[in-house]
């Protein structure tokens, strides 16, 4: 769609510079067109949410329990409120760029081929687009770009390496790796809570940060059951 921007002044004195008012009309304009622009990216943003919810509600559950088990494992790592409160954001919108991903793709049971594992990487990338679009969550659209690096370098979407990835994309990288094997989706038998605690220890290192993956299995967990 077309949005235009329009801003006005009014000339109330015989002695005021007709340019002066031009100034005033135009900075009027900027700080709408400012205004608006955030409304609209705050509207597109709840829209692309609800789209999820309505095309991939097993997806958009997923990224519920993701916000609640990053936001745990954050604090039994002793972060602080103001980091808890990103990572949950970070949880709840790590993979919202999957709404550009074909739902065939997404729930495709057969192993996918080398095109359809390259489209299906791009959803990295298009959260951190639109998650950097939005003036409030920009600061949480580099979380969300990096949480599927592996802590062994051989991630996308830079190949990132250990300690070089955030720490928040370290924790929802283990975080949604154990909560899409245990969930429930079309594409695979979900895996009983003792065979995923088994896939994280035998990946830490590799694909996971090891210390991250001790406090999840060890602290995490025992809480989650709990809640």
């Amino acid at each position: 769609g077309v949005s235009m921007a329009v801003g006005h002044a009014t000339k109330t004195m015989r002695s005021q510079n007709i340019l002066d008012v031009q100034k005033v009309a135009d900075n009027n304009m900027y700080r709408d067109k400012l205004k608006n622009g955030k409304i609209i990216k705050k509207k597109m943003l709840a829209t692309i949410m609800e789209i999820l919810e309505k095309k991939f509600p097993m997806e958009s559950a997923h990224m519920n329990r993701v916000a609640a088990m990053a936001k745990t494992t954050g604090r039994c790592l002793g972060l602080k409120e103001e980091a808890l409160h990103q990572l949950y954001l970070a949880g709840k919108y790590h993979d919202i760029g999957k709404i550009a991903v074909p739902k065939e793709l997404l729930e495709k049971q057969e192993v996918l081929s080398d095109q359809e594992y390259e489209a299906l990487k791009k959803h990295a990338e298009t959260s951190y687009q639109i998650l950097k679009s939005v003036e409030e969550l920009a600061y949480i659209a580099e979380d969300v770009l990096y949480h599927h690096e592996r802590f062994d370098g051989t991630g996308y979407p830079e190949g990132l390496k250990g300690k070089d990835i955030p720490l928040h994309a370290r924790i929802l990288s283990v975080v949604d790796a154990y909560e899409t094997m245990v969930g429930k989706r079309p594409y695979h038998t979900a895996y009983d809570e003792e065979e995923a605690k088994g896939e994280l220890m035998r990946h830490a290192g590799t694909q996971f940060d090891p210390e991250v993956v001790k406090v999840f299995l060890e602290k995490t967990l025992p809480l989650v059951k709990v809640e």
